[in-house]
């Protein structure tokens, strides 16, 4: 998770969201665990040289994109079990989901299949300089892959309704 947290925390939210207790206690405990070693408990050690001081930004970047991920995937849950009257066919971002619409430009990638799945390099030479996943994978903000790009977050959402009640 350290090496790649953008794709990895997508794969692993799931095991926090489980409704298996065992699995999500587990869950919960591993990101811990990550954001003790990747988080602000580093803080108070002085940088003494920039490889240093990158690894602090480096540390705080994951402790930041595991709580991103976590309140991201709690509202995308929460938008998906909302309530909907019958004659409604829009939302309003900023008056049903302000708080999505608040940590939607956020610095994780949007969760595509191509942005999730990892590649092999294509030859044993490569190896050193091969990238197992997109530099150019869209973002929600854009900032942590500098030529990537990102969503517009839009203030409608318009409702596709389906025939099967659950």
């Amino acid at each position: 998770m350290g090496a790649y947290p953008l794709q990895a925390l997508w794969l692993f939210i799931s095991v926090v969201k489980s409704t298996k207790s065992n699995r999500e206690r587990r869950g919960r405990a591993i990101l811990q665990q990550l954001q003790v070693c990747h988080g602000d408990y580093h803080a108070d050690i002085p940088p003494q040289s920039v490889e240093q001081n990158n690894s602090h930004n480096q540390r705080n970047t994951v402790s930041k994109l595991v709580q991103q991920s976590l309140s991201m995937t709690n509202e995308l849950l929460s938008l998906c079990d909302q309530h909907i009257d019958d004659g409604k066919y829009t939302l309003s971002m900023s008056k049903d989901f302000p708080t999505l619409k608040r940590i939607g430009r956020c610095d994780l990638i949007i969760p595509l299949q191509e942005s999730l799945t990892a590649s092999l390099p294509p030859t044993p030479e490569t190896e050193s300089t091969h990238h197992p996943f997109p530099l150019d994978a869209p973002t929600f903000h854009g900032k942590i892959l500098n030529s990537s790009p990102y969503v517009v977050i839009h203030q409608g959402m318009q409702i596709l309704r389906t025939r099967s009640k659950l």
